[in-house]
Formats: structure tokens, C-alpha cells, sequence
């Protein structure tokens, strides 16, 4: 925006807007609200109704309304700016809205008190803005309401007047000659006709402008018709010496000139460098009194320098209680159900399937929830060394796959087979790599061969465990082909004529063979249509799949950010706000699939989690718990598979942690420490085959003549966690990014036989359930020995209760949860 005035919009529950900035050039400006600046980091330069201002670090000033400003800086900066419309206090206040505030931090010591608060109660307002937690409006006005009574009583200018000031008899002429360079700066303006069109001397008008612009007139028209100039320069393919005419110049020379006395090099080097004419982007350089934008993905730790709170005052909202009470009917069933969800697990490489650790883990998640099938990757990885060449002939080698297959099947997991990743002597590409262990992610040099390693693959599996049990197998053909930077194949489309290739391969050793695909990013499944174009192919080229597969990282966007983390970088990743993500991503794949007239196949989600992030600290506490209890209740049976990624934090796509919590994907930690998370799944596994009930935070289900109920209250992540900031979270406090709101359910439950029941209750929760809360009880010693662990497995367990009550016909469940707490009943007849 350029003009003079700046119309200020406010939200209608609260009289403030809030900004964090990088300033670079504000052109001067005037607004009816107050604006407290406040310099968290760098310094800017500050010109108001004609004083020059140097504000440095921690620095705040507070511009009164209809006061003439502007800002530059040439260094970097981070400015807070909090825009108050007073006129909202009328009512509390009579006339404040004709008060002017004299509060300045830097006419005074660095530790006056009144502006050590008032820049915590600055920080406090940005933070719950930012976070909009439950009732954030509220908090937001509470602190409005504190600040402006400091201002009023300490900060009060009882000398001047808003109908005092002398500027306010100038600002129609200013905003007459702003806008009338607005609309012809195309034209030949001078001093001189602006001069005669107000009735002045030019030199009268010249000290006029400068003195209240705080620049000299032509250097604020020429800034005016170079901002319109740099927007040719990066949208258009216009040349440079129609840019120069179109905008005023007199000459390419005169805007050349300019422009390289401001950006340092010529007009036609910038736009080989910075500029794609073919594509329209969003640039810097659209410089109106607006600041330019903070990157909110950035840390905002700054602001927690003023705030210095801890973790039990750190959340700043007041927890809320919401009530949700239901009536049940536990008299009708809703329907049967099957609880697809145990239908498969997940771990990381088919090699780490053979580790000992591993497979005791495994035994144990078998041994209590019980799943059918198992995913991983690298079935043809070089460490389970199945490929090499001899005399330029290939050889099979299938002893560590017999190896891994045995075991599985001894504990009653099926294999669900990922075909890939590639062998290193197969490859087209042996630098196209994965991991911290390197697996081998190229497209084969010879297809030819890759089908005879197939085959043999299918035959030798058919011959060693039978016909009929292989027939029960999964064999899905390679990992997220649609990320093209990472897992996808270099020549384009070249996965479709793959996925072919392989599926007539194993269709061709029998036809009953389930083969299908292509385990698609959900991202992708929500913003283009990749899994559309591979699906027609799939039709016209009568290789129909016989399941589709894809996973379910609510990761906010797709870039080279992400493709950086997946190839073993360091990166923050943005997580999507809407909670209900799963339930989105489920219904737009059966759309795609009705669309194609394919809704009666089979879809397994093949990877899921809340983050695709190994180090992620929310992975090991409570949050877990309540996160995977929501997506399957309120998901139930709506795939034939959710495989949650992954089993075990022992996956060696990055270097192992030292660290036990150290924000691992899986159940089970690194040395067998059981998390919330393998407890939601064997709370889950209890859940019935007959569906009585289910709703916001609950389901009711009965098996045989006992009812289970389960409830939850999940808390999802606050805004400034989602946005990829992470300077709320640390090793020690893990629960400051969540939107946590107490949850208050009440279930009627009604026609229920009357008679004594036996009542089991179970609790995940800080105090049990939680092994990462024991450890932090314990006092979060960096090295456990095996007392330790087993300490914590012990004391990290749930909470089981049991009592007898007799049932009149209809009982009455109250409770409230705290933020991620899971409960479990079961109600069962005593005879």
C-alpha cells in the first residue's frame, strides 16, 4: 500500500493487529490507530513527524495516532508491531482515543521496570496470536486491557492533544499530492506542476515535502515509479527500455542509473538472476508502506527472551473444560466391524528384520496387539545380498530373505512386500542413493533383468512356503515414485512402464498374485493428479492394480525442504493445521478411485504418522497415545490396512540416537522401552466387533455380552509448531506446542440389562502409560542400565482398575481428560 493513509482493518473480536517484521523500506505513512514498535533483534532507523529515531535491540516506541512516519534499515531486523485501535476503550475510558502517549525505551536505563513488563506483555500478546490456542481472543483482550492501563497511568503525554497537533492541518494536501503521483507517475511530474497545482512556491513545497515525507520530493517520485518498474522487471518479459518509458523515466539511462545506485547491479542482471519471466512469483520488491514478510517458519525464540516462563506458566492459556454429552442406545448394534487396522505393522529395512533387537520387539507388539501383516522396505537391498552378476550372467541369492520370511511367519506376521530397493549391480545409477546406510534408489539398467530377479524372487518364495500362503502375500512395486527427487525415477513416466513391467512379471507365475501400488505421498494425493494419470495408465495398459497403497505424513507443503530431510538432512518441516487430516486424505482417495470406477479395490495406508520427522520430540510422549487412538477410531474400517511407520525406533534411515527419547518414530523405544503409543494399540485391541457407538472423543463396541467404551481428547499442534518453529520444544519440556484443552465426555448409556456388572478401567496418561513422562520423573539421566529400563517399563504401564456396581437400565460415564489422555471400560455381566 502507498498511499499516505493506511486504512487499518481489525479483527472484530480484537482491537489489535499483530505483525512480526523484516524491515527494510517503509515509505512514510499515518494510520487513526497507536503502533508500538518493538525492535526484537538488529536495529532500524525511525523517522517521526520529522525526528529521526536509531532504534536498537529491545528498543520500543509507540507512534501516536496521525502521526507521519517511515522506517529503513540496511541490516538484518526483526521488528514486533502491535497496532491498537483505542476507540474500543471509549467505554472504559472517555476520549482515550484523543490521547497521545509519550513512551519511549531508549530515553530511559535498559532496566526500567515499566518497560521490562511492558515488553512481556508484548511477547505475551504475539505468542498467544501466533499460537491461537482455545479462547486465544480472550487472553489477547486481557492483556490489551493491561497494557493500555500502563500506558494511560504511566505514559500519558498531558501536554499535547490530538486537535493540538500542528501536523494534522497538513494531511489532506499531503494525501492530495500522494495520490496524485499515485495515479500519473507515467506522466512528466515535476516540482514545478505539483508547486502550481497547490498554490506554492516550489521552494516552499519542496521543504513542505521533505520535512513531513522525510524525503525529498523526487527521490519519492522516482521510488514510486521504480516499485511500479520492478514489477515489470519480474512478472513481464517486457525490455528494459519499455520498462524505463512505461514508468515515467525520462530514459533507460536515468532508470538504469537508479536502479543499480539501489540494488547494486543493472536492471537486466538482476532478471537473469533472480527473475523467471515464464513464471509469476511473489517478490521482495513489492515495497508499499507495507514491511516485508517475516518468515514464520523461522524460530521465534526472540520473543521468549521477554517472557521467561517455564513450563507449568508457559502455555499462557487457561485450560478450557468442553463438555460433550451423549446419549447411547447400547440395546442396537450400528454395524459389525473389523478392525482393519491390525491388518498390518511396519518396520524400516527388510535387513533390520533380522536383528535381534528387532525381532524381540516385534515378538512383544505380536505377543499383545496382534497384527497381520508386516511392510518394509529393501527386499532387494544389498545387504540382504540377493544380486549379483557372474560372467555377466545374473545370480540369486535368497538366504537372508528365507531367513527373515521364517521368521515373521513363526510369529504369525505375513510379509507385505515392498519390491525394491534396488541392487547397487542392477542399477542404472549406483550414486542414487538413501539413507544413512545407503540403499540404492536408481531404475534398473537392463528391465530385463529386473524381471528375471522378480520372477526368481515369486518362484523361490512359491517353492519354499507353498502356493496357497504365498497367494495371501502383498507384493507392492516400489516407495513413493511420485516424490521425483528422491525415490522417483529420472526419466519421467518412466515408473508406469516399471510398475507394468513388474506386475505381468508376477501375474505371469500365477495370476492370483496380489501386486499393486504405488505408495503415493498424501500430499500429493490432495494436490495434483499423479496418482490419476498412473491409474489411467494402469487401465489402458491392463495392468489394473489389485490394491492401492499410499501414506499419510500431514506435512504442509512439498519442496526440496522435504526431499533435503527425506536424503538425510537436518530441515524443519511444516505440519498441516487441520487435525482431521487422515479423514481428508481417505475421502479424496476414494473420490479418485470412484471417479475411475475403481471404488471396490483394496487400499492399504502403507505408512502413516503424525510427522515423517526420526527426531521429532513429540514422538515419544503422551501425544502419541491420543494421536493414533483418533485417526483409527475416527477412521474405522476405512482401508483394509493402516500401517503405522513404524514398529521400532531402530530403523537405520538415519544414525541411531544416543538419546532413548530422542523423537524416534516408533513403539517401542531403542532398548525396549515400551511407549504411550504401543499402549494406545493395545488399549485399541481390546475394542469389540459390534459398533454401538462413536463420536467427537469416543466409541462404544461389545464383543460377546461385555461393552467396551474408549475415550480420548486429542490436542492438536498450536500454530507456531505447525509453521516449522521449534523453539518451544526441547529434550525436557515436549508438551508446549500443543493447543492443550481439557475434555469433559458424558455418555448415557441406555437400556442396558439390569443386573451386577464387573467394570475394568484403564488410563494412559503423564502418570502411566508414559514412559517418556517416568523417564522425565526419574530425572532424565542420559545413560539407562538394564535396572533403569526395566524401572520404567514398570512404572510407565497403565492403570487398571477394577470394581463391581449394579446397572438399573442406564449408566451414567463422566469424565474429564486431560490434554491427550486415553481412557478404556470395559463393562462386563457377573453371573
Amino acid at each position: 500500500m502507498r498511499y499516505i493513509y493506511e486504512t487499518i482493518k481489525f479483527n472484530e473480536s480484537l482491537p489489535v493487529n499483530i505483525f512480526i517484521h523484516e524491515v527494510d523500506v517503509v515509505q512514510s505513512h499515518w494510520h487513526e490507530s497507536i503502533e508500538i514498535l518493538l525492535v526484537a533483534n538488529g536495529e532500524v532507523d525511525l523517522l517521526v513527524d520529522g525526528k529521526k529515531y536509531n532504534l536498537q535491540e529491545d528498543d520500543l516506541i509507540i507512534i501516536n495516532s496521525k502521526e507521519i512516519h517511515s522506517i529503513k534499515s540496511e541490516k538484518n531486523n526483526i521488528v514486533i508491531a502491535i497496532q491498537i485501535d483505542l476507540s474500543s476503550f471509549n467505554d472504559l475510558y472517555e476520549d482515550i482515543d484523543k490521547i497521545n502517549f509519550n513512551c519511549k525505551s531508549f530515553e530511559y536505563t535498559k532496566d526500567d521496570k515499566r518497560f521490562i513488563l511492558i515488553r512481556k506483555i508484548l511477547s505475551e500478546i504475539t505468542y498467544n496470536y501466533l499460537k491461537q490456542s482455545n479462547g486465544y481472543n480472550i487472553k489477547i483482550n486481557s492483556l490489551l486491557n493491561e497494557l493500555v492501563y500502563i500506558l494511560i497511568n504511566r505514559f500519558k503525554n498531558s501536554t499535547k492533544t490530538k486537535t493540538e497537533n500542528k501536523n494534522y492541518k497538513h494531511i489532506d494536501r499531503l494525501n492530495r499530492v500522494i495520490s496524485h503521483i499515485q495515479k500519473n507517475y507515467k506522466e512528466d511530474i515535476t516540482l514545478n506542476s505539483i508547486s502550481r497545482m497547490e498554490y506554492l512556491s516550489p521552494q516552499y513545497f519542496s521543504k513542505f515535502f521533505e520535512k513531513h515525507m522525510g524525503v525529498n520530493f523526487l527521490t519519492y517520485l522516482n521510488s514510486i515509479r521504480l516499485e511500479h518498474a520492478m514489477k515489470d522487471l519480474v512478472n513481464t518479459d517486457y525490455n528494459i527500455t519499455d520498462i524505463a518509458l512505461n514508468n515515467g523515466f525520462a530514459n533507460v539511462k536515468s532508470f538504469t542509473s537508479l536502479f543499480k545506485n539501489i540494488y547494486k547491479e543493472t536492471p537486466s542482471n538482476y532478471r537473469k538472476k533472480f527473475c523467471n519471466i515464464n513464471e509469476i512469483k511473489n517478490s521482495k520488491t513489492d515495497r508499499g508502506i507495507n514491511y516485508l514478510e517475516f518468515n514464520t517458519n523461522r524460530q521465534i525464540d526472540f520473543i521468549f527472551k521477554y517472557l521467561k516462563v517455564q513450563e507449568d506458566a508457559k502455555g499462557l492459556e487457561i485450560i478450557d473444560k468442553v463438555e460433550n454429552v451423549v446419549d447411547v442406545d447400547v440395546s442396537k448394534t450400528i454395524k459389525s466391524i473389523n478392525n482393519t487396522w491390525k491388518n498390518l505393522i511396519t518396520i524400516g529395512k527388510a535387513k533390520e528384520g533380522l536383528m535381534k533387537d528387532v525381532q524381540e520387539h516385534l515378538r512383544e507388539i505380536q505377543s499383545k496387539i496382534g497384527f497381520k501383516y508386516i511392510r518394509f522396505h529393501g527386499i532387494f537391498d544389498d545387504s540382504m545380498m540377493v544380486y549379483d552378476e557372474k560372467n555377466n550372467n545374473p545370480s540369486f541369492n535368497f538366504t537372508y530373505i528365507d531367513k527373515l520370511f521364517d521368521f515373521l511367519l513363526s510369529i504369525n506376521l505375513k510379509p507385505f512386500v515392498e519390491l525394491g530397493f534396488m541392487p547397487s549391480k542392477l542399477a542404472l545409477n549406483t550414486n542414487k542413493s538413501i539413507f544413512y546406510t545407503k540403499s540404492v534408489i536408481s531404475e534398473p539398467k537392463d528391465i530385463k533383468l529386473w524381471n528375471l530377479l522378480v520372477e526368481n524372487f515369486i518362484r523361490h518364495c512359491v517353492n519354499k512356503y507353498g502356493f496357497e500362503e504365498v497367494s495371501s502375500w502383498y507384493f507392492e512395486v516400489w516407495n513413493e515414485p511420485d516424490i521425483d527427487l528422491v525415490f522417483g525415477f529420472d526419466k519421467e513416466g518412466y515408473y508406469d512402464a516399471f510398475f507394468k513391467e513388474t506386475y505381468n512379471t508376477i501375474k505371469s507365475v500365477n495370476s492370483r498374485f496380489k501386486v499393486g501400488g504405488p505408495s503415493i505421498l498424501g500430499y500429493n494425493i490432495l494436490n495434483n493428479n499423479w496418482l490419476e494419470k498412473h491409474l489411467d495408465y494402469c487401465i489402458e495398459n491392463n495392468c489394473r492394480p489389485d490394491f492401492i497403497t499410499f501414506h499419510s505424513y500431514p506435512i504442509d507443503y512439498l519442496d526440496e525442504g522435504i526431499t533435503d530431510y527425506l536424503l538425510g538432512n537436518e530441515v524443519k518441516i511444516c505440519i498441516n493445521k487441520n487435525e482431521n487430516y487422515l479423514k481428508l486424505l481417505i475421502n479424496k482417495i476414494k473420490d479418485t478411485l470412484k471417479n475411475l470406477e475403481l471404488e471396490k479395490i483394496s487400499i492399504y495406508m502403507t505408512e502413516w504418522n503424525s510427522t515423517p520427522s526420526h527426531r521429532d520430540f513429540t514422538n515419544d510422549t503422551l501425544y502419541k497415545a491420543s494421536y493414533i487412538t483418533k485417526n483409527i477410531i475416527e477412521n474405522l474400517d476405512e482401508l483394509d490396512g493402516f500401517g503405522y511407520w513404524a514398529a521400532t525406533d531402530l530403523l537405520e534411515e538415519f544414525r541411531i540416537d544416543e538419546d532413548v527419547f530422542h523423537g524416534g518414530l516408533g513403539l517401542i523405544a531403542n532398548n525396549g522401552i515400551k511407549k504411550s503409543a504401543f499402549y494406545a494399540y493395545e488399549l485399541l485391541n481390546k475394542l469389540g466387533n459390534k459398533l454401538i457407538g462413536i463420536g467427537d472423543g469416543y466409541i462404544i463396541t461389545k464383543k460377546y455380552d461385555t461393552y467396551q467404551i474408549m475415550i480420548y481428547n486429542y490436542c492438536h499442534f498450536d500454530n507456531i509448531y505447525s509453521g516449522g518453529d521449534i523453539s518451544q520444544i526441547s529434550k525436557i519440556d515436549r508438551y508446549n506446542v500443543f493447543n492443550n484443552v481439557e475434555k469433559g465426555i458424558g455418555l448415557s448409556l441406555k437400556n442396558i440389562e439390569p443386573g451386577e456388572y464387573l467394570f475394568k478401567e484403564y488410563k494412559i496418561s503423564k502418570e502411566y502409560g508414559s514412559s517418556f513422562d517416568t523417564w522425565i520423573n526419574m530425572g532424565s539421566p542420559k545413560y539407562l542400565d538394564e535396572e533403569d529400563v526395566d524401572y520404567i517399563n514398570n512404572n510407565s504401564m497403565i492403570e487398571i482398575k477394577k470394581y463391581n456396581k449394579y446397572i438399573n437400565n442406564n449408566y451414567i460415564i463422566n469424565d474429564n481428560l486431560e490434554p491427550h489422555e486415553v481412557k478404556f471400560y470395559t463393562i462386563k455381566p457377573k453371573y
